[in-house]
Parts: C-alpha cells; sequence; structure tokens
C-alpha cells in the first residue's frame, strides 16, 4: 500500500510541472486502476481497484515425435504448464463513478464531524486519525465495487415529479419563518426544496441523511384489506406463540381437566325426566322459597329514602340484571287488561253508533260496503304499552331490582395535539468557504412518511427566539402537509389518462429520461440505467467542455443513447452551461431526427429551465 501512496504522489507532483491547475485524478494499467481525489487542500483519496478479467485459452500443445513401430521413450522430466493469459475488462470500471462514491463518502463524513481541517485545528492529528479510521472502516467495507454504477448516482437527489406545483406552497409556508430558517420537504425516494433552500446550496448528504431518518409507511396504510382481515379475526398482537391456535386460527381448548359432572347446573328442560316423579317438592313450591329467599336477602330501605341500585357495565352485561317475570301473572293480566278494553269499546260504540230508523235499520257511515270500519281505539297507544309494561314490572313478585338507564357519558373530542419537532445537530460549511464547517441544528416534523425540515442558517436565533419560530412553524405544519398530499392526489389524477395502458404502451418499451441541474434531477417513473454508453459520454463530456452531445447507438439491440448538456446559459456567463439530460430510446426503426425531437418535446414539458433550478 504504502508503495502505491509513493506511486501516486510521485504522479501527481509531476502532473504538476506542466500544469498546476490541472491535477493528476486517474491512473491507468493493464490490470489495475487508480483514481485520485482531492476534497480538500492536501488532503487526497487513493483507490487502487483491480480490473475484472477472463482466462485466454493460448495454451499450444508440444508435439512429440514419435518413431513408427516404438514405443515413444519415457522422459522423466515433467512438461512445464502452460501459462494461462488473462483478457482485463477496461470498460467496466468508470473513473467517473468511483470519483462521486468516494466524494459522497466524504460528504457525509463532513456533515456528520466536520472538514479535516476544521478536526485537524480542533483536535489534533490523533483524533483526525481516530475518527477517519471509525467512519470509513466500515464505509470501505460496505463499499460494493462490483455492482454496476448507476448514471443516476451521479445526478444528484431526485425531485418530486410535481414540484413545480408543491415549491409555491413550500415558499408560501417559509413566508411565515424568519429569513435564516431554511424549510424543505422530504420523502424516502423525493425531494421539494424551498427557494431558500436552494439559494443555500447544501450539499446533497444532508438531504440524504434526513431521508433515511423517515420511516416507512405503516401496514394498514399500506395494505388497508389485510387489516381490515385482521379485524374480522379479532387478531391478538400479544399472542407471540403459535401453539395457542389451533386448525383454521381457532383456540385450543384443553379438554383434560377432571370436573364433576353431577355439580353442573343443568336446567330442567335438559334432565330428560329423570328425576321428576322422585322430587318430594313441586316447581311452585321451588318458586315460591326462592322468592322468599330473595325478599330476605333484598336490604329495605329506611322510610322518606329510595334507595338506587348502582349500575356498572359488568351489572348491565351480566345475567344478574334480567328482570324475572312470572308467565301466569302475565297473562292474567293481559287478560284483564284485554276484557277491560273490550268492554270500553263497546260502551264506546254503542254512544256513538247511529240510532235505528224506522223498519228496524242502520244507516251506515261507511259509504264502501266492500272496506270494513277500524276503530282507532283497538290498538293500544304506545304510551299506554309503556305505562303497561311498568305496572307488570312493579306488581310482579319476583323482580329483584329495577333497571335504570345508564347515562351516556358526553361525547367530547379531544383538541388536536400541535406537531412537536425533533432536534439534530450537523456540521455545515457555508458558501464562500467550504471547509469552515461549524454545528447546525435541523429540526424535523414527520407525518405520513413525509418529513419538512428547518435547517438553522449563519447566525441562527437565540434559544427562546427559536422556541417562538418552531411555534409559530408548528401552528402552519399541518395545514402544509394537508396542502401538499392534497395537490399531489389532484396533480396524479390529471395525469391518470396518460398512464392508461394502450397497446402501443403494452407492446414497446416506454423510452426513460433524466434531467440533471447539477444538485437534482427530473427523472421518468422507474428510471435505472447502467448503460456504458451513458457513462462513456458523461466522461468525454467531463474531459472536453467543447463537447455538448453525444449521440451513440448500439448493435443488439439497437436502441439510442443520448446525452446532451447546456440545457440553459447564464446572462453573466454565457459561455457557463448548465444543466444535463439524459435520455434512451428504445424504439429500433427510430431515426437520428426522431430521437431529436423526442428530447426537445421530454425538456419542452419538464419545464425545468422556467422552474429556476438551472
Amino acid at each position: 500500500m504504502l508503495r502505491q501512496i509513493g506511486l501516486a504522489k510521485a504522479l501527481v507532483n509531476f502532473a504538476e510541472l506542466f500544469n498546476a491547475n490541472d491535477k493528476c485524478e486517474s491512473i491507468h494499467s493493464q490490470s489495475r486502476r487508480m483514481v485520485l481525489v482531492s476534497p480538500e487542500p492536501n488532503f487526497w483519496f487513493i483507490a487502487a481497484v483491480e480490473l475484472p478479467k477472463k482466462s485466454q485459452s493460448s495454451s499450444s500443445s508440444s508435439s512429440k515425435s514419435t518413431v513408427k513401430g516404438k514405443p515413444k521413450a519415457s522422459t522423466s522430466k515433467a512438461q512445464p504448464a502452460a501459462e494461462v493469459v488473462y483478457d482485463y475488462e477496461e470498460g467496466t470500471v468508470h473513473d467517473l463513478a468511483i470519483r462521486s462514491q468516494i466524494l459522497h463518502g466524504y460528504e457525509k463524513f463532513k456533515l456528520l464531524h466536520g472538514s479535516f481541517t476544521s478536526i485537524l485545528d480542533d483536535l489534533g492529528q490523533e483524533g483526525l486519525e481516530t475518527q477517519l479510521e471509525r467512519f470509513f472502516t466500515p464505509w470501505a467495507w460496505s463499499w460494493n465495487l462490483e455492482a454496476k454504477p448507476q448514471i443516476a448516482e451521479l445526478l444528484g437527489l431526485p425531485l418530486q415529479p410535481y414540484h413545480s406545483s408543491l415549491t409555491p406552497l413550500l415558499d408560501g409556508y417559509s413566508a411565515t419563518l424568519p429569513e435564516t430558517v431554511i424549510p424543505v420537504v422530504l420523502s424516502q425516494t423525493h425531494i421539494i426544496p424551498s427557494t431558500r433552500y436552494i439559494s443555500a446550496a447544501y450539499p446533497s448528504a444532508l438531504a440524504e441523511y434526513l431521508m433515511a431518518m423517515i420511516p416507512p409507511p405503516t401496514a394498514h396504510a399500506e395494505d388497508p384489506i389485510a387489516s381490515s382481515v385482521d379485524t374480522i379475526q379479532q387478531h391478538n398482537p400479544d399472542s407471540k406463540s403459535k401453539d395457542s391456535t389451533g386448525l383454521f386460527s381457532l383456540p385450543t381448548v384443553n379438554m383434560n381437566v377432571n370436573m364433576d359432572m353431577r355439580k353442573w347446573n343443568w336446567q330442567s328442560y335438559l334432565t330428560f325426566g329423570k328425576g321428576g316423579a322422585g322430587s318430594s317438592k313441586s316447581k311452585k313450591e321451588e318458586s315460591k322459597e326462592e322468592d322468599q329467599k330473595d325478599a330476605e336477602e333484598v336490604p329495605v330501605p329506611p322510610e322518606g329514602k329510595e334507595e338506587v341500585p348502582e349500575t356498572s357495565e359488568e351489572d348491565s352485561s351480566s345475567p344478574k340484571s334480567t328482570v324475572e317475570l312470572d308467565s301466569k301473572a302475565l297473562e292474567d293480566a293481559l287478560s284483564s287488561e284485554g276484557s277491560l278494553r273490550t268492554a270500553a269499546t263497546s260502551e264506546s260504540e254503542a254512544e256513538h253508533s247511529p240510532e235505528p230508523q224506522e223498519g228496524g235499520e242502520t244507516v251506515a257511515e261507511n259509504p264502501d260496503p266492500d272496506t270494513d270500519t277500524v276503530d282507532e281505539t283497538d290498538a293500544p297507544s304506545d304510551e299506554d304499552s309503556a305505562a303497561l309494561q311498568a305496572d307488570l314490572v312493579s306488581s310482579s313478585p319476583q323482580s329483584s331490582m329495577t333497571i335504570l338507564p345508564r347515562p351516556r357519558a358526553p361525547s367530547t373530542r379531544s383538541p388536536t395535539p400541535v406537531p412537536t419537532f425533533t432536534s439534530r445537530r450537523v456540521y455545515l460549511a457555508s458558501s464562500e468557504d467550504s471547509i469552515a464547517t461549524k454545528k447546525r441544528e435541523v429540526h424535523y416534523y414527520i407525518r405520513n412518511a413525509t418529513m419538512i425540515a428547518l435547517v438553522a442558517d449563519p447566525g441562527p436565533p437565540s434559544p427562546s427566539e427559536m422556541e417562538e419560530v418552531l411555534s409559530v412553524a408548528a401552528e402552519h405544519v399541518i395545514s402544509l402537509l394537508d396542502d401538499i398530499e392534497i395537490t399531489t392526489q389532484n396533480a396524479a389524477l390529471s395525469k391518470l389518462s396518460e398512464s392508461l395502458p394502450t397497446a402501443s404502451k403494452i407492446l414497446q418499451t416506454p423510452d426513460q429520461y433524466a434531467i440533471s441541474t447539477g444538485r437534482y434531477f427530473l427523472q421518468s417513473p422507474g428510471f435505472t440505467s447502467n448503460s456504458s454508453h451513458l457513462q462513456n459520454a458523461t466522461a468525454l463530456m467531463d474531459m472536453d467542455p467543447d463537447v455538448l452531445e453525444v449521440y451513440s447507438r448500439g448493435q443488439n439491440p439497437q436502441y439510442w443513447h443520448v446525452a446532451k448538456r447546456g440545457l440553459s446559459t447564464s446572462e453573466e456567463s454565457p459561455s457557463t452551461r448548465r444543466g444535463t439530460a439524459y435520455l434512451e430510446v428504445f424504439k429500433k426503426e427510430a431515426s437520428l431526427p426522431d430521437v431529436d425531437n423526442v428530447l426537445a418535446g421530454i425538456l419542452r414539458k419538464s419545464g425545468i429551465a422556467e422552474s429556476g433550478l438551472l
């Protein structure tokens, strides 16, 4: 390792002799690739990567001369082993991908611990070595160099597809906060930056660090059908053992219980006539004895006071609260009441009946002879039936208690709790000096897998002022998240017709694209590409600033791969070109003008040039 470090240092010093501004960044050999990265002055990363190789069958078999009719002469010397020649796949390792991964690890270290220079000034060399070893040792072991690099790793942070409609909502929310507080909305896969956040130009490691803290959506939100099934089956989350359930998820019953069946309280209709003849007491005598016992057990309240029994949820659900009525008393009461009502109706009919005319005929008031007249007095009213039921309950000798209606508790809804922000401390540098890092506080709130974070800019307010800022932010954060969800749903519904499957969409693989602004990028749904054509195009544009477009087409399959930069130019410096677009067209019959038209249409629909991100 020391030998490789010495070689790299010598080559860097040698390259500076020709051009001090153009540093040596990579060293290529037949079997190895060395990438040199200098994130800070006087600090270097050196990554030595061995190229993948395949064996080549180049061994030639030695010819042996034999004499006809004579056996071969046996030689004691062993034949030399055939030399194995390897073919190294140099195109599979890309310098830009390795460099971006190294810088990504450095930015993460800088966010959590600070820059190398600041640590060296504060803690010294030993403190810097300790922190470097603690961080980069597990990072290096988790670095997977065999995986093909994705082109999206070079583009920045993925924007929310409807960011142009959501950014004004976030800017309105930031207007309620001081200018030193910068808001940003994040999810696990996308970012919605505010105008303040874009101008602050924070590193992508900050957003990725916050995205990693967002928990995944809950199981009930992801699968409502599964939650409803659990509710129907009365799923108990506390039961962890599977032995407690039997077939069809039914609880098992322990049948090994020693119980005396003779002590069971069998009802009279379950005796099947056994013991009926030999019993010395009849049913009426048994009921009278039970009534006497109940009367003795019930305490008599003092005069002038009525004792109201206390009712509870257990009493209302228990079988003791049911009122037992004597069937014969009930029948007698109903028959007497019916006779009284019959007499009353007969008297009322006699009073209201028309007098018979001459000849003994009675004139009927009903003009239609086919319809029968119905007297409303025959049907008891609701008040009479309620009074009758109350009289029966009070007069029954077996009623042991009075059931009172349970008062309903007033329905009071608890007020919506005010959201609370959680804080984390990170190290951030100013836009003027990228090495001087200082501690900053980041306050965040998460709801439904969506995070809103507030970053305190240099010169943060005092703790008392920050509490007032957080209280104001908490008042408006719920309405902001609701507006974001509604706007996202409406935008998705408006574009629902475009996502409907057609015959051409089903048979033809859709084109995919990614538009990068340097820090952020907008991509087509499900964009994934590890194309070597796009990697080589990016390396070519990085080597030569005059290259603006790279069009390439594969042989098998014949797909188009396009890389174009310079989507917009700055008015201050027209030579500065910003923005890069990557496009893959999966149409074999597409020509070069067709691909150019597809790219122009994508750039026009994206609105990335008018968004102010370039």
